[in-house]
């Protein structure tokens, strides 16, 4: 009998050369962070944790592109090969996975790509695909993508945010307006809302029906994906440098339509994720380790900069990488809050990096599998 995975968190970066694409980079949350319980995490900054697992030849600002999939990532770069590399992190081993092919390059580098079950959907302007993986590197060919007979009723670079339902099949999509929807989901002219996020609008997809339902002309809260805790019964992401919670609307199965549903309820966290706000803050990313357990993580400059002096940096600073793991629960009076025992703390010096004409981009992808 094969022993449980044990997961862990990989970080892909920028290489310092543009040329050398992006190292991925292995953390053992347990041994390789320490207890939390300073605000200053700067004095123990420190290398990464051993050499990287892969480097991995892509362009820069294509960090969105490597994508987790069961014990796989996926870098799915476009590549004249048409093939994508896969490291399984189960076995260590590396494979390769057939690419989807758009019309044209400036498409592809739009995709958006979202992992159910053992399929794994890329959508763009024109296509809607699917990839199954299930058999992949257990013996079996892998399939070829294959479009989706119903396409999404927006264009994906219009997502605000986007959920896997705890069911397992439907996957929620939320524009940034309802005008962003094309029919039969637009919002119909004249149509009023009085609260914020009138502008936003909701549907999922039914992987199996393959149909699309409207939700309702209101957005789920979060900035990016978000997921499913049980232990919560709630939606969970990242909005405004925040935890926010949400609750899950029902399912819709079948041919069954129950119309539009009202605005699910949602909570927003007491504490501010990000330590530093201004020109220190460079990014940062939110993921889930399962059993209400975040990391967070912030990149910031080594050094603190004015205005003026920010203008006149012809070179991109040095760079740390706060990453932080947390709990997180519901506190006196249904308030959601961060655990205060079992964090964990690190901060790593990043390599520095040359001036290849974007000074101050930086991609960070962070993934657990």
């Amino acid at each position: 009998m094969s022993k449980p995975h044990q997961q862990h968190l990989y970080l892909v970066l920028d290489n310092p050369k543009p040329e050398e694409g992006y190292n991925v980079h292995k953390i053992d949350v347990t041994r390789d962070l320490d207890p939390d319980d300073t605000d200053d995490l700067d004095s123990s900054a420190r290398p990464l944790p051993g050499p990287p697992l892969i480097r991995v030849d892509a362009k820069h600002h294509r960090a969105k592109l490597f994508v987790a999939h069961g014990t796989k990532i996926l870098a799915m770069q476009r590549s004249p090969g048409r093939a994508a590399p896969a490291l399984d992190t189960r076995t260590m081993a590396i494979t390769a996975i057939p690419l989807p092919q758009p019309s044209n390059r400036q498409l592809y580098y739009r995709s958006a790509f979202v992992s159910v079950g053992d399929k794994l959907y890329s959508m763009d302007e024109r296509h809607f695909k699917v990839l199954c993986l299930g058999a992949f590197g257990g013996g079996g060919r892998c399939r070829s993508w294959r479009s989706v007979p119903s396409p999404p009723p927006f264009y994906p670079g219009h997502v605000a945010c986007y959920a896997v339902h705890p069911d397992g099949r439907t996957i929620f999509f939320s524009v940034y307006h309802g005008s962003h929807l094309e029919a039969p989901f637009a919002r119909p002219r004249g149509r009023v809302c009085s609260d914020d996020d009138y502008a936003g609008a909701t549907v999922s997809f039914d992987t199996e029906t393959l149909k699309w339902t409207l939700r309702g002309y209101w957005k789920l809260p979060f900035e990016g994906q978000a997921h499913y805790d049980a232990e919560l019964d709630a939606w969970v992401g990242l909005l405004k440098g925040r935890i926010c919670t949400c609750d899950v609307p029902p399912p819709i199965t079948g041919e069954e339509d129950a119309g539009e549903q009202p605005k699910p309820a949602q909570k927003l966290g007491e504490n501010q994720l990000f330590r530093h706000k201004g020109r220190r803050h460079r990014g940062g990313a939110l993921v889930y380790m399962g059993s209400s357990t975040f990391c967070v993580l912030e990149c910031v400059t080594k050094d603190e900069f004015t205005e003026e002096q920010w203008e006149k940096l012809r070179s991109p600073p040095p760079l740390l990488l706060y990453v932080r793991t947390f709990g997180l629960k519901y506190g006196k009076e249904g308030r959601l809050r961060m655990a205060s025992c079992g964090r964990r703390a690190a901060c790593y010096e990043l390599p520095e990096r040359t001036n290849d004409g974007e000074v101050f981009m930086f991609s960070l992808r962070a993934l657990w599998v």
